[in-house]
This record gives structure tokens, C-alpha cells and sequence, in this order.
């Protein structure tokens, strides 16, 4: 199996003031387990449910794209649509 990417932690906060977002710092400061509740697996990414603009743009630009076979077209759209969600997550 692949190398899960973990997007989620459980951990019990004894103070509330910390904000730590990296798990492995957490515990690493703290001396505790640190268990990941939700994994993504190698190859999959987050997209959001409805296509943003930019997702749409992307598509839509693979289909002006006349040097795209046919049968292709379906991937290269999904690629680029997927492209476009994680640049503007960034």
C-alpha cells in the first residue's frame, strides 16, 4: 500500500492557546502520539466539490485546444482542472 498523506490529527490539547498545525511538531513539543484521522492517498488530491472559475477556465481551454485527440480529451480536461484547483489553493 501507498504512503498516506495525513490531513487530520487527534490529539488531546491540555492548552487551548496552541495553534499548531504540524502534527509532527506538536508532537515532537509536547512528547504525545499524534493520530491521523483522515488520510489522502498517493495520487489522489482535494478538489473542491463544485468547479471554480479557474477549474472551468482550464476545461474549457482544453477544448479549444485542437491538438488534443479526441479520445483524450476527457483526461486532459480532468488534468487540468485538477492543476488549476491545487494552484489556486496555493
Amino acid at each position: 500500500m501507498s504512503e498516506l498523506k495525513p490531513v487530520a490529527w487527534l490529539y488531546e490539547a491540555v492548552d487551548e492557546s496552541i495553534r499548531v498545525t504540524d502534527y509532527e511538531q506538536f508532537a515532537e513539543m509536547h512528547g504525545r502520539d499524534v493520530t491521523p484521522l483522515y488520510a489522502i492517498p498517493e495520487g489522489y488530491a482535494l478538489v473542491p466539490v463544485e468547479p471554480t472559475d479557474a477549474m472551468v477556465d482550464a476545461a474549457l481551454a482544453c477544448a479549444d485546444d485542437e491538438s488534443i485527440p479526441e479520445d483524450a480529451f476527457a483526461q486532459s480536461a480532468y488534468r487540468a482542472m485538477i492543476t488549476a484547483a491545487q494552484e489556486q489553493e496555493q
